[in-house]
Formats: C-alpha cells, sequence, structure tokens
C-alpha cells in the first residue's frame, strides 16, 4: 500500500467502493483463516479468470530493539497481465491483510483491506465497529479504480459474489465507522522531470533498484520476464493498445501498465504506470505517467524511504 495521495490528475483513477457509498465494512474471521494461496485464488479466478502463479515471498521484521512490525509480501502471476500482491502487517495490536490485483482488463485494479484488531485500548470505535470486532470480525473495505462507471459496476458485483460464495459474508458499517488503516513509517512523492520514453528502460532501472535495495535473509533471484500481454480496444472511434509486463528480480516484483491511443483523439494519449514490490523495509514504489507528466509516490521505512529518493534523484530527474 501507498499512503501518499495522487500528485497528478488521472482520469483513469476513479475510486469506487464495494458499497455504493463510501463506508466501512465488516468482514467475515474466515477473511483471516483462510491462506493467502486460498484467498488470492478464490479472488483471481472470478474477477481475472486465470489460476494464480506464485512468484516469490518475503518476511521482515521492520524496526529496531523489538519495536516495529511484522511484514510479509506474496507475488502472483495471474495470467498473461494481472499481478496480485498480497500483503500482510502484524502491529502487534492490529493485523492487516492487503490483496490487490494490478492491470485487470484496460487500466483497472482492486484492493481489498481487511484489518483484525486485537487490542481496543486507546480505540475510538464507532458502535457498530465495536460490535463487529467484538464478534471477532475483521474491518476493511473493497476499493476498484477505473475510468468506465459499467467496468466498475461490474467488478464490485463479481467481487461481492465470490465474496459470498466463500463464506466471507460483508456487511456494511454505521456512518460513523472509520477503517482501521495500516500507516507506513514514512512516505514520500516527487515529480519525476526524466522518465524515459521507453518501458524497458524504466524497467531495467527499477530491476536494478530492486537489486540495489533487497530484502535482507531473502533468496536473491536474477532478473526475468514472468509474463508479457498486448492487447487492441476499439470503442467511439478510437484504437486503444493496452500492454502489461511482470518482472521479477532479487526478492521482488515490478509490474508495467502501459494505455496509448493508437488511432482517435482520446486523450490522454499515453498513460503509464509502474508498480515495485519487494524492497527492503517493507517498501513500495508507485510511478504514475499521464499525458507526459509523471510522479514517483513511495513508502515504507523511513531508511528505504530515503535510499529510494536518492535513486529516483539520480535516475529520473526527480524534483520535490
Amino acid at each position: 500500500m501507498i499512503a501518499a495521495p495522487p500528485v497528478i490528475l488521472d482520469p483513469f483513477e476513479t475510486e469506487s467502493t464495494l458499497a455504493s457509498e463510501p463506508r466501512a465494512l465488516s468482514l467475515h474471521p474466515r477473511t483471516f483463516e483462510l491462506s493467502v494461496d486460498e484467498l488470492v485464488r478464490m479472488l483471481s479466478f472470478d474477477v481475472v479468470g486465470a489460476v494464480p502463479k506464485p512468484l516469490g515471498t518475503t518476511y521482515e521484521h521492520v524496526g529496531h530493539n523489538g519495536a516495529g512490525f511484522l511484514y510479509s509480501a506474496s507475488y502472483y502471476q495471474v495470467g498473461p497481465q494481472v499481478l496480485a500482491l498480497a500483503t500482510e502487517i502484524d502491529e502487534g495490536t492490529t493485523r492487516h491483510r492487503v490483496l490487490e490485483l494490478l492491470g485487470v482488463g484496460g487500466d483497472v485494479r482492486v484492493r481489498l483491506n481487511a484489518a483484525q484488531v486485537r487490542d481496543l485500548a486507546g480505540r475510538e470505535l464507532s458502535k457498530s465497529a465495536l460490535a463487529a470486532v467484538q464478534a471477532g470480525r475483521a474491518l476493511g473495505q473493497v476499493r476498484v479504480w477505473t475510468s468506465e462507471p459499467t467496468k466498475a459496476n461490474e467488478l464490485r458485483k463479481t467481487i461481492g459474489r465470490q465474496l459470498a460464495t466463500a463464506g466471507l459474508d460483508v456487511q456494511v458499517l454505521g456512518r460513523n465507522a472509520r477503517e482501521p488503516a495500516y500507516a507506513p513509517p514514512r512516505s514520500d512523492r516527487l515529480a519525476l522531470d526524466a522518465l524515459p520514453g521507453h518501458d524497458v528502460k524504466v524497467a531495467g532501472d527499477l530491476l536494478a533498484l530492486l537489486a540495489f535495495l533487497p530484502v535482507p535473509g531473502q533468496q536473491l533471484k536474477p532478473p526475468r520476464r514472468i509474463g508479457v500481454h498486448t492487447e487492441r480496444v476499439r470503442r467511439e472511434g478510437s484504437i486503444v493498445v493496452y500492454h502489461y509486463e511482470t518482472h521479477r528480480a532479487a526478492t521482488g516484483v515490478v509490474h508495467v501498465r502501459r494505455r496509448e491511443v493508437e488511432a482517435g483523439t482520446e486523450r490522454p494519449g499515453l498513460v503509464r504506470t509502474f508498480n515495485v514490490a519487494g524492497l527492503a523495509g517493507a517498501a513500495r514504489v508507485r510511478i504514475r505517467e499521464v499525458g507526459g507528466r509523471a510522479a514517483a509516490e513511495f513508502a515504507g521505512a523511513a531508511e528505504s524511504v530515503e535510499r529510494i529518493r536518492q535513486v529516483l534523484l539520480q535516475v529520473f530527474g526527480a524534483r520535490p
């Protein structure tokens, strides 16, 4: 998860939630009883229509002298284009489970957040949220990002049906209920002045970042392209080309999404997204370019965020 808000106007990142109103949800305790593999397979098969292929898992304790949190991340290739990221964060008082699907048809992404609150001390929970926690239920949200309302509605129905089928019944909490979201130790964002025009160059630099900042104590893997897929979509007098790539290196992955108008007047003509996961310090990087304007947002442990910042400044001509 990246905590920083978007830094550029993006018409393809319209957010919608599982409920018709953006209200917090409570999820069945089974949300945390399922293994990560089962949870990924359950959502991926119905949403994407493919069986996820495991790419690796990393484990890490972030922090010093007994403080901090446990962090694990698992990566899956789902079909030729989708990358699934399953993240678990254990802060002691709260355990978080996050599942993201990147590149779901067009420029769509999906994220399921769930939080298991273990210690109520010092928490201000609404009556509905408190009742859910006392019943052993998780608190969370399901979000979909897409530029097409029709596609968003279809995905919401599909995800809701799949959650119900798996026994993860969803209840909408009261208006005052708040989702206990995970907040990274530090987050940052930069505008990028010199992002290369060739995707392969950007992906190569990000693979080098993975090699520069691997998760300590985990097996290092050589760079390898895992998945590649291109599709052309015709609509309303335009032809749009979508291209996806997944790369694995060191202890993480790089996922590339490209949306380009091949014919027609649709604008912006080019949208690119680069996601990097599996960096030391529970760090993540997301680079988004819309119509020639690029920005990076990244989060994780303070030391990792600073090192990522230095690399971005050097490689992509970043500025605050």
